[in-house]
């Protein structure tokens, strides 16, 4: 048997796959590889220490456990971002490459063209969310948009290794995965076309650590942290999302006083 290793998965699919020709798909496929070994390489990471295998309409590509996780969240999804814009410029307009891509990772197993374990079906599970499809669909000017799990981001983006600043908390719909989830679109400030519904019931998100996970976009003031300007996915209001610690509180605040109000 094959043993187990650590890894940082990072899944990609291209949106519009099935409706192109063959050999588009065949052109895509190359150029994606080409895209994604530029951006390894650009962040610093050897790529031949890096394995990628096709899932068809992207990729899985897996880092072992000695590369840095926020090297991946930062310089590679930034040179990724890059790459893809590059891609457009210069590619016909049906071979444009528009990508959702997930970050996860854990135990899995080599198998030469395969891998096994539970970390690589969160990740392609993940990545071929529903909520993850709508995010980019709605982001019209992005080619990139990326979801990370709530262990990536706690390990990463919460102890600010990673630049937290655009991720917004859903509760992605998939299959045996039952935890919290981020999103992020490289430019903008929120992901676009996210509902209610993509947060949890209570209208909060549950890190993992069993804590009300905050938002991203924070400022800190008094100790407490402030989303400003949202208190629904939908668009700007007149409230605030606001987080006391690592409490969520959804109102206003009364600085005056410095007290919560719901």
């Amino acid at each position: 048997m094959h043993p187990s290793r650590y890894h940082a998965m990072l899944v990609t699919d291209i949106e519009d796959w099935g409706g192109r020709p063959g050999a588009v798909q065949a052109r895509l496929q190359e150029a994606l590889g080409t895209i994604l070994m530029q951006a390894i390489a650009a962040a610093g990471v050897d790529g031949g220490r890096v394995r990628r295998t096709s899932r068809g309409d992207g990729a899985i590509v897996a880092f072992p456990a000695d590369v840095p996780k926020e090297t991946i969240t930062a310089d590679l999804v930034k040179a990724l971002n890059r790459g893809l814009r590059l891609h457009a410029d210069e590619c016909p307009v049906d071979e444009t490459i528009r990508l959702r891509v997930a970050l996860h990772a854990g135990d899995v197993q080599d198998r030469g063209d395969e891998w096994a374990g539970a970390a690589v079906v969160t990740a392609c599970r993940l990545v071929d969310s529903e909520v993850l499809h709508r995010v980019l669909a709605a982001a019209a000017s992005a080619v990139l948009a990326v979801i990370v799990s709530d262990e990536w981001f706690d390990a990463v983006l919460r102890e600010r290794w990673a630049d937290p600043t655009g991720y917004d908390p859903v509760r992605p719909a998939v299959k045996d995965y039952d935890r919290g989830a981020w999103i992020r679109v490289p430019g903008m400030s929120h992901p676009p076309g996210l509902r209610e519904s993509d947060r949890a019931a209570d209208g909060s998100l549950t890190g993992a650590d069993g804590a009300s996970a905050p938002g991203a976009d924070q400022m800190a003031r008094g100790g407490a942290f402030i989303v400003a300007g949202r208190d629904n996915y939908g668009g700007n209001s007149g409230g605030s999302q606001h987080f006391g610690g690592r409490n969520v509180f959804y109102g206003s605040v009364d600085e005056s006083s410095q007290r919560w109000s719901r």
